[in-house]
């Protein structure tokens, strides 16, 4: 956590930077650490896409809601399919989604949310890889989610500039 704490008030030093719009997407172990940066820095995300993943049990109950787009290959052997098709139940749950989604984008269905964090199940058929041809879907699901100005608690110091 260190790391991606610097990373991001470096960035923030240099540049300008969003604060509503940071994303988070990440593959295979990339994608379970993206379920990681979601419990314990998901105030700074605006949405995230793991791909190929499920988080550990013991993160998994620290999810808040969030916008979520999860890629997930129907015969992935590394990560199971089955566990990433619980893993989304859990999220649609969490995130207060409707029970049934509509299509979006080819491989997408798109379950609102009453909280504002609708979820994206993102299935292909094939396995534990990245299409990279679902990349512009995952850019243009981060376009869609701006997080809401948060107000701080008083005597909270402003965020890292």
């Amino acid at each position: 956590m260190t790391f991606v704490d610097a990373m991001l008030q470096k960035l923030q030093a240099e540049y300008r930077v969003d604060e509503r719009r940071l994303y988070c997407m990440g593959h295979s172990n990339g994608g379970g650490f993206t379920y990681t940066l979601w419990a314990l820095r998901g105030e700074r995300w605006a949405a995230l896409a793991p791909s190929a993943a499920a988080p550990q049990p013991e993160r998994a109950a620290r999810l808040r809601p969030l916008p979520l787009l999860h890629l997930a290959g129907r015969t992935d052997q590394v990560v199971r399919f089955a566990d990433q098709e619980r893993t989304m139940a859990a999220v649609r749950e969490r995130n207060g989604c409707e029970a049934t989604g509509k299509p979006w984008e080819e491989h997408g269905t798109w379950y609102e949310s009453k909280a504002g964090a609708p979820m994206v199940a993102y299935i292909h058929a094939g396995g534990h890889r990245f299409p990279s041809e679902f990349s512009p879907a995952i850019v243009k699901f981060f376009k869609s989610q701006v997080r809401p100005e948060r107000t701080r608690p008083e005597g909270e110091d402003p965020p890292l500039k």
